[in-house]
């Protein structure tokens, strides 16, 4: 199954979502609820609407608690998936009705005058485990191969487990789902496994990556952008520079920095149209990640930073300032010799100098780490604080 089936319902059958979802994920079937995938902080109407598009399947659980609600947030959820529907193929199911009761079915139009009852439902209500084996055999859960190899990931046998991954690497795409999977694993052993297996993969398994990338989780977020990043397909680009507007608590934003510098010239273009667009924590996380490159455009950053020393953030001067530290390109400092003596804010001329010393040769630490460690962000106020922590 190349993505995740998307759970609608009313929360007063969670108890049966939660039976349905044990039964699927017995399967290996990943499913998408939004209880559990939903992080403090997260756009959630974003969230949604992003894991109903980019879901295998769409299953619309319907019961009486369903029937006597006058408005629920489902019915949303509907509506996004009968767009969705209507540029899929009729031949293969994607949106699924549930019956978890003897109920009414929503009458909205799926097109072509047809509604939602034209869609042929499973009935949970009558005999649960014969509509749970008709459910799998229309979402196809992965190989046996794949349920095998996942079993072994559970061994304490550290040898099983690197053959069980190895296993996983060997099928490709069709294990990209599982691996994306364990990737919430509590046992980070097994993250880290995941993460190489992905890697691994390469290239084949980005678009399953992306989809991924879209769900919401931070943490499982930090682990594809590092990932991603050791992959270096440009096709992830976008996505990761979507991230740079992220929160600086939840470590997303400077997992897709690092990504977005070791792609390097891939996505050369994206980070310098950043540097001079956007809001201030993308144009300064531009910065950052130009300054890391180490690539051939290591020779060409330095021109769009030295250009944006004019930016009108001193926040963003002064990470621009130490990614020309970094880089150690001395071109720059005629950019920011003339920079320097129009800086007022102290903690840019700061940075401004100790680069400028770097760059003609001075004998000082890399200041671009030690000015986080020793500036007293809280004296200068929120807004001064950098990009990420």
């Amino acid at each position: 199954m190349p993505g995740h089936a998307f759970i609608s319902y009313v929360h007063e059958d969670e108890s049966l979502v939660q039976r349905l979802c044990e039964d699927l994920r017995s399967a290996h079937v990943v499913v998408w609820i939004d209880r559990n995938e939903i992080k403090p902080g997260a756009l959630w109407r974003e969230a949604i609407t992003n894991a109903i598009k980019h879901g295998a399947f769409f299953l619309a659980c319907f019961s009486q608690s369903y029937n006597a609600r006058d408005t629920t947030y489902m019915n949303e959820e509907i509506t996004v998936a009968i767009e969705e529907l209507r540029g899929h193929s009729f031949n293969k199911p994607w949106f699924i009705p549930i019956l978890f009761s003897e109920c009414r079915l929503a009458t909205l139009s799926i097109g072509d005058g047809q509604t939602i009852q034209d869609i042929q439902c499973i009935d949970l209500h009558q005999d649960w485990q014969s509509g749970i084996a008709q459910l799998l055999e229309v979402i196809q859960p992965v190989s046996t191969a794949i349920r095998e190899y996942v079993a072994c990931v559970q061994s304490d046998d550290r040898v099983e487990r690197e053959k069980a991954f190895l296993g996983l690497t060997e099928i490709g795409t069709e294990a990209v789902t599982v691996l994306v999977e364990l990737l919430r694993d509590e046992d980070e052993e097994i993250r880290r496994l995941a993460e190489n297996a992905l890697i691994q993969v390469g290239r084949p398994a980005v678009p399953n990556l992306l989809n991924a990338l879209s769900s919401g989780d931070s943490d499982v977020q930090v682990r594809l952008c590092a990932v991603l990043g050791k992959i270096g397909d440009p096709r992830a680009g976008k996505a990761l520079m979507r991230l740079l507007d992220q929160p600086n608590e939840n470590h997303v934003r400077p997992a897709a920095i690092r990504a977005l510098a070791s792609m390097g010239g891939a996505v050369f273009p994206l980070l310098t149209n950043a540097l001079f667009d956007g809001p201030w924590c993308v144009r300064a996380s531009a910065a950052i990640a130009l300054g890391m490159i180490t690539d051939d455009a290591w020779s060409e950053a330095v021109w769009p930073l030295a250009e944006k020393l004019a930016d009108d953030d001193p926040r963003v001067r002064q990470h621009i300032a130490e990614a020309l530290h970094e880089l150690g390109d001395r071109r720059a400092i005629p950019a920011l010799e003339n920079a320097l003596q129009n800086e007022q804010n102290k903690i840019v001329r700061f940075s401004l100098a100790s680069t400028l010393r770097h760059l003609q040769g001075g004998n000082l630490r890399d200041q671009s780490n030690k000015i986080r460690d020793v500036m007293k962000w809280s004296e200068l106020g929120r807004d001064m604080r950098p990009p990420y922590s």
